[in-house]
């Protein structure tokens, strides 16, 4: 993990020959790491990769007033990449600007690389595309890639939270650069608290791991109740936590979906079906 430095749009300073990612990016999934790569092959001595992206917990209205994870969650996955600097967006701030002052603003109209997906749109309303670009920065270099799609349907971060919504994990994972996962504070019930607007997984018995600020991690059980409460249950019975501990969670695969009262519990089954699936993950990785 690397540091990664994050501006606000107004406090970011543009230098000649940056490249720069464009998009929303809620989630960061495989259609974006294609954008990651090219920009990758571009990058040359000095110059720097800075990804461009909005708040998630400020949100836009294409989030539909739920977002795919925290900025907290989705900054600390995003260091594991080789980007330079992040330009966070406030759509709040941003949704009246026009495409062609938008680039400005960005670029000061400097020599740079500019690189989107075919779909990208911006400015108000969304009235300008991925074409205008290089009219709006005439020294700019802009490089649009070609979406990704898995059995002829377009990747993109509202589908993987339907699938979220119905609590197919792992098949979500398949999509995505870095495991689902999002912040957490714990208590000393292993009760989690998380953001209000954080897309709700499906009722069920999901194997993931808890992170600590100190990078140390441990393997357990989320139990999403039919109330939608999150219940993390740890291998270890001696297991022990301070109270409001701020963790986070992340989701490696569904193992039972529950569809009514009766079944929600984590019987003895789930507990050892998952601690197997975390031993075999083990050991496979050594």
């Amino acid at each position: 993990m690397n540091d990664l430095i994050i501006y606000q749009f107004q406090d970011f300073v543009p230098q000649k020959d940056d490249i720069f990612i464009l998009g929303s990016f809620e989630s960061f999934h495989l259609g974006h790491y294609n954008l990651y790569k090219k920009a990758l092959e571009q990058k040359k001595d000095n110059q720097r990769i800075i990804l461009v992206t909005f708040n998630n917990e400020i949100g836009m209205p294409k989030f539909n007033g739920e977002i795919f994870t925290d900025n907290n969650y989705k900054y600390k996955s995003l260091s594991d990449l080789k980007f330079d600097a992040i330009v966070e967006l406030n759509f709040q701030k941003i949704s009246q600007l026009n495409g062609e002052n938008f680039i400005y603003a960005l670029t000061q109209n400097l020599p740079c690389t500019i690189i989107t997906g075919k779909d990208f749109k911006f400015g108000k309303n969304a009235s300008s595309n991925c074409n205008d670009i290089s009219c709006y920065n005439l020294d700019s270099k802009v490089e649009i890639v070609d979406l990704l799609k898995v059995n002829g349907v377009k990747i993109s971060s509202k589908l993987i939270k339907e699938l979220i919504q119905y609590g197919n994990i792992e098949d979500s994972n398949k999509l995505l650069v870095f495991n689902y996962g999002f912040s957490a504070v714990i208590n000393q019930k292993m009760e989690l608290k998380i953001s209000e607007n954080l897309v709700r997984m499906h009722p069920g018995i999901y194997g993931a791991s808890l992170l600590f600020d100190n990078g140390v991690g441990i393997y357990g059980i989320i139990h999403v109740k039919m109330d939608r409460s999150y219940h993390f249950i740890s291998f270890d019975p001696k297991f022990k936590i301070e109270n409001d501990t701020n963790i986070l969670i992340q989701v490696f695969k569904e193992f039972r979906i529950i569809s009514n009262s009766q079944l929600d519990n984590v019987n003895e089954k789930d507990f050892l079906s998952i601690k197997s699936f975390f031993i075999n993950l083990i050991q496979n990785s050594n």
